[in-house]
This record gives structure tokens, C-alpha cells and sequence, in this order.
């Protein structure tokens, strides 16, 4: 059984192994995410949920707010479902995406409290980002005003053709990466020691062939 110090002396020992696997994973992950990366840009919607209880008064309690954003969650959903999604794919004409896809390129935030949503799109193709936001959004507030019966919903600020792509995830890319190479070294570390069998100290001694030792003679070295 390995107590902390034995733990200790296999890592030194093996420390290359310790620092080169990360290094190779690193390096490998970097050159993946340059070379693999396909351009994203996103486009997004900011929308109002109005709390239809509170109609047209303004003060609005605690209660009220809290259902608002309840409401909004509930949205969120509805936002991916296939009666939105299948409409917009239908409207616009898209022959390379279906709903599934098209439903992972969209991504829904509720603003910290406040029933502001946010509704964020991404794609390959600026304009059909921007295009994608815009339709969704339509879409989206159509079908809340015909499930409830009432327009509670208003775009605040619709889409705009994002100028420039999102940046490639090289940080999180990286840093699973060296983590893997690092899980990966110390596993082959203790794997290596498991089978190594050789006897190194007294307790090996001890452990393996069920003898006492009476005594050692220490390494001397040569002048």
C-alpha cells in the first residue's frame, strides 16, 4: 500500500512524463483548433416578456415579477421546439439545416432579474445569422400570441450582421487538454508501477517473500 511519500517519489521519478504528455496534448489541441476551426458569428434579439396580469399598470410586485420570469422559462423551451423551428426553416426556404441542427445553433438567455430574453443565433454566415435572429424571433412571438391569445411579447432590438466572427475557443480547448495529458501521465505512471515487480526497499522485501530482514548494507560510494 502507497502512503503520500511513495506517491511522491514515483511522480519525481517519472516527472518527464509528468510534463511532456500535457505538453503534447496542449500542442496537439492547439494545432486542431486553428486548423479544424470553422468561423462563427452571432446575431441576437433582446426581447420584453410583459406580465399579462399586471396589464397596463406598471408597478409591478415581487409575485408578479417572479411569474414573469416563470414565464420566461417556459418561453426558452418554446424558443427550440419544432413548431417554431420547422416554421422558420419552412418560411425562409433553408434546404442545408433541419430543425434539430437549426435548434443547436440557438441560444436563449433569460437577463438576471428581469424578464428581458435574450435570443442569440449562430452561424457560418453573418447574414444568415442576423436573417435566422430576426425570423425566429418573428416566429416565436407569433406563437405565443396565438397559444395565449394575447400579444405579450415585444423585440426591443432586433438583429445586426455581426462584423466579425466569435473567437475559437483556444483557452477551454487547451486547458481540457492538458488536463487529459496530465490524467493520462498519471495513469501511466502508476500502471508502469504496478507491473513493475522488482524489489526497491526493506518493506518490499517484507511484502513479497514474507521474510524479516535482520539488516542492510548501505551504498557506498566510490572515491
Amino acid at each position: 500500500m502507497f502512503n503520500i511519500r511513495q506517491y511522491f517519489n514515483i511522480i519525481i521519478k517519472r516527472l518527464w512524463l509528468v510534463m511532456l504528455l500535457p505538453l503534447i496534448t496542449g500542442s496537439a489541441s492547439i494545432y486542431l483548433s486553428y486548423y479544424n476551426y470553422i468561423p462563427q458569428y452571432e446575431s441576437n434579439v433582446t426581447l420584453l416578456v410583459s406580465n399579462a396580469v399586471t396589464g397596463a399598470n406598471n408597478t409591478q410586485s415581487y409575485d408578479e415579477i417572479l411569474a414573469g420570469q416563470h414565464l420566461v422559462k417556459e418561453y426558452k423551451e418554446i424558443i427550440k421546439s419544432r413548431a417554431v423551428t420547422n416554421t422558420v426553416i419552412r418560411e425562409l426556404g433553408i434546404k442545408d439545416i433541419d430543425t434539430v441542427a437549426l435548434a443547436q445553433k440557438i441560444s436563449v438567455g433569460l437577463k438576471e432579474g428581469t424578464r428581458i430574453l435574450e435570443i442569440k443565433v449562430r452561424d457560418e454566415n453573418p447574414k444568415r445569422a442576423k436573417t435566422l435572429a430576426d425570423k425566429i424571433s418573428e416566429v416565436f412571438v407569433n406563437k405565443i400570441a396565438e397559444m395565449f391569445k394575447e400579444k405579450n411579447i415585444e423585440i426591443i432590438d432586433e438583429a445586426e450582421k455581426p462584423a466579425l466572427p466569435l473567437p475559437p475557443p483556444y483557452k477551454k480547448n487547451i486547458a481540457i487538454a492538458v488536463i487529459a495529458g496530465l490524467v493520462i501521465a498519471f495513469g501511466i505512471i502508476f500502471v508502469l508501477e504496478e507491473l513493475d515487480d522488482s524489489i526497491k526497499s526493506v518493506e518490499d522485501v517484507e511484502k513479497e517473500l514474507g521474510l524479516r530482514v535482520l539488516g542492510t548494507i548501505p551504498k557506498l560510494k566510490m572515491k
